[in-house]
């Protein structure tokens, strides 16, 4: 596990933008902006595999303070939260972030070990459009991002 709000980060694009844009302005074509927010290495590999091979462009934050500070920078297509995470639960994340521009409208995904009806209950009255439990299978990951980004895969 890694320590709380690690840097996750793994593409050198994700510094290169200009506050309030994220992909067209800077040449990367008309691939989907997806925020990542997960602070478990094993999960955010398998979600990046998954992202990458539908070529979205990936942001990745460790924490929801990290994603908070991102979405200042950046209009996101998709949000894939983690609803444990080490500072702020998922659902006040997502509160948050719809409190903020440009992320007001994106379309969130819990990502979450959390499988009972309770919390299923509670993922959807936050916001979420859509909920993959932890264990996923790679395939159901991927056709839940491909419905929810439909109008931006064409090319896939």
């Amino acid at each position: 596990m890694l320590p709380p709000c690690v840097d996750l980060r793994w593409s050198s694009e994700v510094n290169n933008f200009p506050p309030g844009q994220c992909l067209e302005a800077q040449g990367c074509g008309n691939r989907p902006c997806v925020l990542v927010v997960e602070d478990h290495e094993d999960s955010l590999m398998l979600l990046t595999c998954v992202l990458q091979s539908l070529g979205c462009f990936l942001v990745q934050a460790g924490c929801a303070i990290q994603a908070l500070q991102l979405a200042e920078a950046y209009a996101f297509d998709l949000a894939l939260i983690d609803i444990v995470l080490p500072d702020i639960n998922g659902l006040e994340l997502l509160r948050l972030l719809k409190l903020k521009q440009p992320t007001q409208e994106v379309v969130a995904i819990a990502v979450t070990a959390l499988a009972s009806i309770k919390y299923q209950a509670q993922i959807r009255g936050a916001g979420f459009q859509g909920y993959i439990c932890k264990p996923y299978l790679l395939e159901d990951l991927e056709a839940l991002i491909r419905y929810h980004l439909r109008s931006k895969l064409t090319h896939c």
